[in-house]
């Protein structure tokens, strides 16, 4: 039932709600970090959203296989979304708040859980299969152009006020900006469910479906196991900066705006699946950006890859899973069960190793990188074990004429790549410096 005036109102709530995951998923671990917090906080915090979900989602599936899709959608939304407002008001309020903010948090995971099974079923049913890798390339390169001027806003409030009270401004902004995708829920059509009995074993004894959520696990897994740390690795091992961290964040946005499309257009003319597979072999490379970085601006084609990559990725999963499951409200809940549980484990084992002793010749950040990337690599040839037939070089040499080809002479039109690294030092030190003063006034 792919009206434009819903699918309008699916495109506008994930632009809200990519605006308030732009601010929590970038900046919560800075967060933290600024309220004193060790590697091992910073694993737990990223992990226990993800504990929360891996014990609920499933629970959630059930919940929502038996009550009204759009109803919990807005309800669940409201709740998990608003608790951000204070969650930025908190440490005004308590000496220790890092304990209080992660009970916060894993409220917010809790009734997430059931928002994303929810949204799940029902945007399956709003958004017609043929059209999916075309609207849904579409709209996340809507959201990629939120994310990306959230997070510019945001890097230029924490250049200014560095201390935690530019934390309170960006943290508010991503509680309003949550409650307004709440909102949006609330315009999607009530769409009547058929009632189906949740059963697992089934989908557990569809070789596919089994390869495919192992392969999720897998990937996940590696990815969780050193991304939380890639920004505290830049800060403090490549004397990076919050303005240097908006700036890797913004050249991926850049690259993701660049390619969202038309990974759209390539998933529906040759397959998520081919899509799911090749970008996960380019994902498992990103770590190895940071282990040989020695500077900032070495991280900027690394994070230019990563940004070209993860579009494809993530446009492609969500859709694989569609595709190869007719039961989405399960498959929806397993998919994110899995996932919700590498996101849980592989955080706090990185955290653990990283606050060791140092363990080899290099510095423990490094190491944690090394093993993600071997993590991921496995995960990376499950998902090209998936296909079953000749076609992945073929996919794969269409993808580098299609996709990559156009999309670097693209940005290199639009970015003028020649002048990008030297565009880029020069924002560094300019709000570095900026916050050097504000610093010296006091502020």
């Amino acid at each position: 039932m792919s009206s434009e005036k819903y699918l309008g109102y699916v495109t506008k709530e994930g632009i809200a709600a990519t605006i308030m995951a732009s601010i929590t998923a970038n900046y919560l671990v800075l967060f933290v970090l600024a309220l004193g917090a060790d590697n091992f906080t910073i694993g737990l915090v990223v992990a226990l959203p993800a504990l929360v979900s891996a014990i609920v989602l499933l629970p959630a599936a059930y919940v929502v296989e038996i009550n009204n899709r759009r109803k919990m959608c807005y309800i669940t939304a409201f709740l998990s979304r608003v608790i951000w407002i204070p969650v930025a008001i908190v440490p005004y309020l308590i000496t220790n708040s890092i304990p209080v903010l992660m009970v916060s948090i894993a409220i917010s995971a809790l009734f997430s859980a059931f928002v994303s099974i929810a949204w799940a079923s029902l945007v399956s049913d709003i958004v017609h299969e043929e059209i999916r890798g075309r609207y849904f390339g579409l709209r996340s390169k809507l959201c990629a152009i939120a994310s990306l001027a959230t997070v510019i806003v945001a890097g230029i409030i924490l250049a200014i006020f560095p201390n935690t009270f530019g934390f309170l401004i960006v943290f508010l902004a991503a509680g309003i900006a949550g409650v307004l995708s709440a909102y949006y829920f609330f315009r999607f059509p009530n769409i009547e469910q058929i009632k189906k009995k949740i059963e697992i074993m089934p989908m557990l004894r569809d070789r596919r479906f089994l390869i495919f959520i192992i392969a999720v696990f897998v990937l996940q897994f590696g990815v969780s196991f050193s991304a939380p740390f890639l920004n505290v690795y830049l800060i403090k091992y490549l004397s990076g900066t919050y303005a240097w961290v908006s700036v890797i964040i913004f050249v991926s946005g850049i690259s993701t705006i660049a390619v969202q499309k038309k990974w759209g257009d390539i998933s529906d003319i040759i397959g998520h699946k081919y899509v799911v597979a090749i970008t996960s072999v380019f994902i498992a490379i990103i770590p190895l950006g940071y282990v040989f970085a020695t500077s900032p601006e070495f991280l900027i084609p690394v994070n230019i890859m990563s940004g070209i990559v993860w579009a494809g990725f993530n446009l492609a999963v969500f859709n694989y899973l569609l595709e190869i499951s007719e039961r989405k409200i399960v498959s929806s809940a397993l998919f994110w069960t899995i996932s919700s549980l590498a996101i849980f484990a592989a955080p706090m084992i990185g955290g653990y190793m990283i606050d060791m002793p140092q363990l080899t010749f290099m510095n423990n950040y490094q190491l944690v990188f090394i093993i993600s990337w071997l993590i991921r690599l496995v995960g990376a040839f499950m998902f090209i074990f998936l296909i079953e037939d000749i076609k992945y070089m073929t996919a794969t040499r269409y993808i580098s004429r299609e996709l990559f080809a156009e999309s670097f002479q693209s940005l290199e039109k639009h970015l003028h790549f020649g002048l990008l690294k030297e565009y880029t030092k020069k924002v560094g030190k300019k709000i570095t410096d900026e916050i050097e003063k504000t610093a010296k006034k006091g502020v």
